[in-house]
């Protein structure tokens, strides 16, 4: 299994290549060797699945969120929730392969 996530704006990116290796870098450069921390590489799964259901829950909202209000007035507590995942999308990015 592969994966890469990337958090705090770019500033960390953890990764696992095909052997397992686990390791993290700060800035692009080489920071960490993290094999056998099975939290770290929890913690990345999860955020890479996190970030998957928040792009799904972003799409459904923006096909229903026009419908609920078609006057354009953007008082739903829906398009809050918009903002917000948007947001959680932007922190970074991940990919489980």
């Amino acid at each position: 299994m592969k994966l890469k996530v990337t958090t705090a704006d770019g500033k960390y990116i953890v990764t696992q290549n095909n052997r397992g290796v686990l390791s993290a870098l700060r800035y692009d450069t080489p920071w960490r060797d993290l094999t056998g921390d099975n939290l770290i590489h929890a913690l990345a799964s999860d955020l890479v699945e996190a970030r998957q259901a928040c792009k799904c829950a972003l799409a459904d909202l923006q096909g229903l969120m026009p419908d609920a209000e078609p006057g354009g007035e953007r008082q739903h507590p829906g398009w809050k929730t918009m903002q917000q995942l948007q947001y959680v999308i932007d922190q970074g990015e991940g990919d489980i392969t």
